[in-house]
């Protein structure tokens, strides 16, 4: 490899293309953590040079290329093998320094500024040869947009970019930011200083600045410079790196034409849809990007073990290198796994594995995930299976829940109830709940309706979070509707109310044993669902008067049942509470049955 620094200048006065390879990310560079910082660097060069003052050195830090054979008559390309994120940036800063120059008639800075964003008369238009640096598939049309532009407002009015994929590439969004933050420090000193304080940010970004340029040569590694340069910038995700690894398998395979074709197929869809794929996911520190919590499920299913969340990578090398599929079975498998995963949150599932999505996203537990991928995958043709299935992991989990007992483990028992999916569709439930029959382990026990209605009617369920809470009262209402009556589903808009309020002393009577009453009024028995307008009105209300707005508002048979039982038309106290829970409990013992 060879070694140099160079400015922005040097680097970009170059006759050559720097093209962004498949295996790259997207662009995901954003304000606060790098435009901003960049931007108040050059400026303050800038300040500096306007001053007279020594400038000393600025280093933007590294870019590793890798020239290509160039054919005849053609630009020379380099490969873009680290740093494709900052020299996008760079020139994407200065496309709107370009432009503004151009709009106001700094024609010497126009002329500076040209030969750094473009190659001049490239043999061949349609290859986009003419531009410096080229991106990644996922961004070209976004790219496109911002130098095809001259200007945020036709930047906006550019009909080139499908509007549904606005959100799928930041680099309009840096355009924007870098027009208006040039356009206020050049104009910041008055009209008369504009043109110098224009010259200054050029000196400042493309004289002053400077990158560590690594070329390499046709005997060094990329991969190893690639993943030995991992750790700056914007770390690279599981996914990221996952990437480039199966895609250069599939350039080794069949040539880069065959394997862009395979990326537009099966994984653009990762890179362009940001706002799903790159999500953060999961509470507080212990958040993740959707896609690396696909990859998780995905490499639990492959591997038939637990896979550590920061070993994804490592883990898919093993399987990677250790198997003889072509790339393109691995990519599209990938994909595969992938439509099935976001299946799990899509509106257009049929209502019972709806339901069962939906309380698993209450109970927050995706532990499960890898099973229900692998059933889906070798057993989604059998409805019927699938959802057996699907009953027998939300009786467990929510049994569990209710009788306390720790969630911790899970992660080990489902990928040996993975290994059982494969094999008869008609005994796959049966295979899956000899597990659990035959384990002595207590953190894989299902507990027995006994237990499940004794610790239900107990628990002091207003603890839950409340996503539990309304999915337990949701299920039990949907159950209590006749079998043969409308398929409805019962709404998030609807709140838990506490019957006997916790605020009771104002206008219910006096206990005869107030911490009875006290830890009643927080068990099941003791809740009911209503509109969030009914809540508010009820609030502290006495017994007749909750009794009186139920009967007039509510039309839920959670409610309704309530209202026709005799036994407290008169009375709610802690009696009541405890006979009303234990009867909810049975219920949802056979909402949520053992099968053995």
């Amino acid at each position: 490899m060879e070694t140099n620094i160079l400015t922005i200048e040097q680097l970009l006065s170059a006759k050559r293309q720097c093209v962004a390879p498949l295996f790259q990310r997207p662009y995901v560079w954003r304000e606060e953590a790098q435009w901003q910082p960049l931007f108040e660097d050059i400026t303050h060069l800038a300040t500096e040079l306007g001053e007279g003052r020594q400038v000393h050195k600025h280093f933007l830090g590294a870019i590793v290329l890798k020239s290509l054979r160039a054919s005849t008559g053609k630009i020379p390309k380099a490969l873009v093998i680290d740093g494709l994120q900052r020299l996008l940036t760079l020139s994407v800063f200065l496309e709107a320094l370009h432009d503004l120059c151009a709009e106001r008639g700094e024609h010497d800075r126009v002329a500076n500024i040209r030969p750094l964003i473009r190659n001049e008369k490239p043999p061949t238009p349609e290859d986009h040869f003419e531009f410096k640096v080229w991106p990644t598939d996922a961004d070209k049309l976004h790219f496109l947009r911002v130098t095809q532009a001259r200007s945020p407002a036709e930047v906006e009015a550019a009909p080139s970019v499908p509007r549904d994929s606005e959100k799928a590439s930041k680099l309009a969004e840096a355009y924007r930011f870098f027009h208006r933050a040039l356009s206020d420090w050049i104009d910041a000193e008055g009209p008369s200083k504009a043109p110098e304080r224009a010259k200054l940010l050029y000196m400042a970004a493309a004289e002053t600045m400077r990158l560590v340029v690594i070329d390499l040569h046709d005997d060094d590694s990329e991969q190893a410079i690639f993943e030995a340069l991992n750790g700056r910038g914007t770390p690279l995700l599981p996914a990221d790196l996952i990437k480039n690894d199966v895609f250069r398998k599939a350039i080794q395979e069949e040539g880069d034409d065959a394997a862009r074709e395979l990326y537009a197929e099966c994984w653009r869809e990762f890179d362009v849809d940001q706002e799903f794929w790159r999500d953060d996911v999961g509470p507080g520190k212990h958040a993740r990007k959707r896609v690396e919590h696909f990859l998780n499920h995905l490499l639990v299913v492959k591997a038939e073990r637990t896979v550590r969340s920061t070993e994804l990578h490592l883990e898919f090398q093993r399987l990677l290198s250790g198997s003889d599929r072509s790339a393109r079975d691995w990519v599209r498998e990938i994909r595969r796994y992938a439509d099935l995963y976001r299946s799990f949150e899509d509106d257009g599932l049929p209502p019972r594995q709806a339901r069962f999505f939906g309380r698993l996203r209450d109970m927050e537990q995706t532990t499960f995930y890898p099973l229900l991928l692998k059933v889906l995958a070798e057993h989604g043709h059998d409805p019927k299976t699938v959802e057996a299935v699907m009953g027998d992991v939300e009786s467990f989990l929510v049994r569990r829940l209710a009788c306390g007992l720790k969630k911790q483990g899970y992660d080990l028992i489902v990928p040996e109830l993975v290994k059982s999916v494969s094999g008869a569709t008609e005994t796959l439930p049966q295979r899956l709940r000899r597990h659990f029959e035959q384990t002595s382990d207590d953190r894989f026990r299902w507990p027995s309706d006994a237990e499940f209605v004794r610790s239900l009617s107990q628990a002091q369920v207003d603890t839950w979070r409340t996503p539990r809470q309304a999915m337990l009262l949701r299920a039990i209402e949907e159950h209590l509707r006749p079998k043969h009556s409308e398929e409805i589903r019962i709404g998030g808009e609807l709140q838990v109310e506490h019957l006997m309020p916790k605020k009771w002393r104002e206008h219910w009577p006096e206990a005869d044993d107030e911490e009875r009453r006290n830890f009643a009024l927080r068990t099941l028995g003791n809740l009911t669902l209503v509109s969030g307008g009914l809540n508010r009105s009820m609030r502290n209300a006495p017994w007749a008067e909750k009794r009186s707005a139920l009967h007039d508002h509510s039309s839920l048979r959670l409610n309704r049942e309530l209202l026709d039982d005799p036994r407290w038309r008169d009375r709610w106290d802690e009696d009541s509470i405890f006979l009303r829970g234990e009867a909810l409990a049975q219920t949802a013992a056979g909402i949520w049955p053992r099968p053995f």
